[in-house]
């Protein structure tokens, strides 16, 4: 009996062997996370299309000086990010994000004291806030949150990620925080003076 399905790394190890049958297999099982974490940071789905296929081409031109020094997903993110990075600053443009099918997850971690919201309409109003306030990051505090909560990579697989110490990590996380906190306080007293209205 089989022992069931190969991880990531098994099959990357195929691949760098010669066996293509096993890339395929890592590009349909990542083809889907990929794009959605592509299409999260630069916030353009043509945009993640494109950067989806250039992340495969780069991993199955890579794939024979591959280690297994980390795991797999930290390396393909890793590769979608400085491509999508090369691509922004070669059109001139930003990221644009568009976190709002994931903002309550966020709003609950902005330090700001507040339950996340109960309500439908009071989620899809504070999805729409919580989006602009991840369009006003700056890059580098935006990526680690974008790789935190989207890819749902550890503190230490986003080091690796943005080549950057474990500290700087945790510290861009933390000022993201804090700054998502500043940018929403005021919309969210808002909010609550038109209730007490």
């Amino acid at each position: 009996m089989g022992r069931g399905r190969l991880t990531d790394e098994e099959l990357m190890l195929r691949a760098a062997a010669g066996e293509t049958t096993a890339f395929e297999a890592l590009v349909l099982r990542w083809e889907g996370p990929l794009y959605n974490f592509v299409l999260r940071y630069a916030g353009d789905a043509d945009l993640a299309l494109e950067m989806r296929q250039e992340t495969f081409l780069k991993a199955f031109a890579a794939r024979r000086r591959w280690r297994p020094t980390a795991r797999f997903s930290t390396w393909l993110y890793t590769i979608a990010l400085n491509a999508t990075r090369s691509e922004l600053r070669k059109r001139g443009t930003r990221a644009k994000h568009s976190a709002a099918d994931d903002a309550e997850d966020i709003i609950e971690r902005v330090p700001d004291g507040r339950p996340g919201p109960s309500r439908q309409a009071e989620r899809s109003e504070l999805a729409g806030l919580v989006q602009k306030a991840l369009g006003e990051l700056p890059p580098e505090q935006r990526e680690v949150v974008v790789l935190r909560h989207f890819a749902e990579l550890s503190f230490p697989e986003i080091a690796v990620a943005l080549g950057c110490p474990l500290s700087t990590a945790k510290s861009r996380m933390t000022y993201a925080l804090a700054r998502l906190g500043a940018l929403l306080e005021p919309e969210l007293r808002k909010g609550d003076d038109d209730e007490v209205r």
